[in-house]
Parts: C-alpha cells; sequence; structure tokens
C-alpha cells in the first residue's frame, strides 16, 4: 500500500511539474508577444513622426533655410567697397574703376 501511495504521489507531482513548465514556457511567450507589439508600436510611431517631419520640412522649405544659414563660405554683413580699387584707374585697375582680376 505504501508503494501505491509513492506511486501515485510521484506521478501527481510529475504532472504538477509538467503543468508548471507548461504554463511558465506559456507566460514568456505571452510576455515576449506584448513587448514585441510595444517595440514595433513604437517603431511605427518614430516612422510617421520623421516622415511627418520630412513632409513639413519640404512644405515650408527649411531646408534650404537651414542649408544657407550653416554654408561653408563666409558671408559679409554688409558690402563695402574695395580700398585697393581707385577711381582714376591706381592700383591695378582698368580705367573705368573696376579691379583687375
Amino acid at each position: 500500500m505504501n508503494t501505491n501511495l509513492l506511486t501515485t504521489a510521484l506521478q501527481a507531482q510529475a504532472k504538477m511539474d509538467e503543468c508548471c513548465c507548461t504554463l511558465r514556457a506559456q507566460g514568456i511567450e505571452n510576455t515576449q508577444k506584448i513587448l514585441d507589439a510595444m517595440n514595433q508600436n513604437t517603431i511605427d510611431n518614430l516612422r510617421s513622426e520623421v516622415n511627418d517631419l520630412k513632409n513639413t520640412i519640404k512644405a515650408n522649405g527649411i531646408g534650404s533655410t537651414i542649408i544657407n544659414s550653416v554654408r561653408p563660405y563666409p558671408v559679409p554683413s554688409y558690402t563695402v567697397s574695395s580700398p585697393y580699387v581707385g577711381l582714376n584707374g591706381f592700383y591695378g585697375s582698368n580705367w573705368y574703376g573696376n579691379a583687375i582680376v
């Protein structure tokens, strides 16, 4: 009688272990599905935001404004005449007052 009781207890323990492992595996699988869905949602939102910003830049012409404001060459604040150009043809200029370059 003790052997039957022991055998029954071991079988019950094995079923509970199997059930526990199955539940744990299902829980991990469901958690991963939730995380994947959240990440995909975040990625989709970021892609949408990038596309919206690109369209806004194109629509407002902000791109050329940004490019013109960070030019690789200097642009003077105001234009001044060169001190090397004389009105009477001296300093390497022609007779019309224009510099010869």
